[in-house]
């Protein structure tokens, strides 16, 4: 079990740089989204890989379904980010992560009594909705920035790390 907590440490990581670097493009004075869509599109293809591992080979089918999902839509918002559309479309996307979310906060909290996961998943809810705020104009970008910097390490960091260390 300690693998998948790797894994699962691994997977948090990618997305926490994910955060980090496109929160520090938004607060930039010059944006730079195509090198954040660069690092989406390769944490989407990582997670894809231990997803399908996930759900085949380790017989995890909501963990593997949890990363399937967001490498999907990763991989989306990684080109959506390199082909230079903007963060209307990811605000899109985000709008399905915020509420599938819900459904994976409830199964962290209650079914798989995974703490961690579940702050994780809530401040990942939090940031969702911060992307489809500002994509639809209520928000700055250099809040939306801000609010995905500080999540990156609450909601993926340090809970990466935690597992890497094995203290979950």
């Amino acid at each position: 079990m300690e693998w998948v907590e790797s894994l699962v440490g691994l997977i948090l990581y990618f997305f926490g740089a994910n955060f980090f670097v496109l929160g520090m493009s938004l607060v930039s004075e010059k944006p730079d989204l195509k090198s954040a869509g660069v690092l989406c599109s390769a944490a989407a293809i990582f997670n894809i890989v231990a997803g399908l591992y996930a759900a085949t080979v380790l017989g995890l089918g909501t963990t593997g379904t949890y990363a399937l999902t967001f490498g999907l839509i990763w991989i989306a918002v990684g080109l959506i980010l390199i082909k230079g559309y903007g963060l209307v479309p990811v605000g899109d996307f985000s709008v399905y992560a915020a509420i599938s979310m819900l459904w994976y906060l409830y199964a962290f909290t209650v079914l798989a009594v995974n703490y961690v996961l579940a702050w994780s998943t809530a401040l990942f809810f939090i940031t969702f909705v911060c992307i489809t705020l500002q994509s639809r104009g209520k928000l700055s970008l250099k809040a939306l920035g801000w609010v995905l910097i500080v999540f990156a390490f609450l909601a993926l960091l340090i809970p990466a790390w935690m597992y890497f260390m094995g203290m979950v």
